[in-house]
């Protein structure tokens, strides 16, 4: 199809020759097309947001310094010095006893024993407070309940009352320790006793005996450093993996131009679905009838292209070279 030719397109197209820009905006959220003409005709597209994978490196363990000790090698060696030589001694042996037993009388001795006092303990009342009569105040209630007490003397005109009253004598329990018995010392006399006496006595001195002294040594340790400790200092590097994440745009509502007119015409429609079909995209077959696949192929073609979608544009149409 040629530029001059007269085509029947389909679109949600918005004309300026025939709307005004008060229409246009009311028709969407877009408000007017930009760089628009007279006699141009705009349909609202939409822009399929775009996103990317990215692979970037992530710290997992940062990296550090360590240090350690390395222990020094030493040889200990262990030495015996004579401190007194081996010798033998003489010692007497084991002497023979034998134990003589006799008695012997022990005369008679005085025994003193000390008995102590016993004592008793007794309660006795003992008068702490004498009876006596005294003043008591008495108010309203009181002298309500009855407990006004003959001879009362008016005090105020309240209604309390001066009552004599008679407190009776008051007494306390006291306890005091009485002796029973005091303490007293008896001499008891005990009679001659029999005593045993064991008298050892010898019978056979022991015969020398020769022992042997072992020698005394002292054990000396002395150590020898080979090698002297020493500080390592160990670095571990940084440790990073590789992770992946999807970044991009979100999608967008634009103006196109399309064509002007009413339906496609089925000749156009036929070289649509023919570009599309040699481009890969499936369109269905080349009959001219604007099938939902058809539509679909060309969205498709769109979106690999960056264009927007939703209507057969201008843009489009050049790119498939038919227009």
């Amino acid at each position: 199809m040629s530029r001059n030719g007269s085509l029947k397109l389909v679109g949600v197209a918005v004309c300026l020759a025939a709307l005004s820009l008060s229409d246009i905006a009311a028709a969407g959220t877009l408000g007017p097309p930009p760089s628009a003409q007279p006699g141009q005709c705009w349909g609202e597209v939409s822009y399929p947001g775009s996103s990317e994978t990215i692979r970037e490196k992530v710290l997992v363990s940062e990296g550090r310094v360590q240090t350690r000790i390395i222990p020094g090698l030493v040889r200990r060696t262990t030495k015996r010095t004579l401190v007194a030589p081996q010798r033998t001694v003489t010692v007497p042996g084991p002497a023979t006893y034998r134990n003589d037993v006799s008695y012997v009388m022990k005369p008679a001795v005085a025994r003193v024993t000390t008995t102590p006092a016993t004592w008793r303990v007794e309660k006795e009342k003992v008068l702490v407070e004498a009876g006596h009569a005294e003043w008591k105040r008495m108010d309203a209630a009181s002298i309500a309940r009855g407990e006004a007490k003959p001879g009362q003397t008016i005090v105020s005109p309240t209604g309390e009352v001066m009552c004599r009253i008679w407190i009776p004598d008051r007494y306390e329990t006291r306890e005091h320790r009485v002796m029973v018995s005091p303490a007293r010392t008896t001499r008891v006399m005990s009679g001659p006793r029999k005593v045993r006496v064991v008298k050892r006595v010898l019978i056979k001195a022991g015969a020398p005996v020769v022992r042997v002294v072992p020698a005394v040594y002292r054990t000396q340790t002395s150590t020898t450093v080979l090698r002297a400790a020493r500080k390592e200092r160990i670095e571990t590097a940084a440790v990073y993996k590789t992770v992946e994440r999807r970044v991009g745009s979100a999608g967008r509502a634009g103006w196109a131009q399309v064509f002007c007119g009413g339906p496609l015409v089925p000749a156009f429609i036929q070289q649509m679905q023919l570009a599309l079909n040699a481009r890969g995209y499936d369109a269905g077959p080349p009959d001219g009838y604007a099938r939902p696949q058809t539509y679909a192929a060309l969205g498709r073609f769109q979106a690999s292209k960056g264009m927007g979608q939703g209507q057969v544009t201008i843009e489009a149409a050049r790119a498939l070279g038919i227009w």
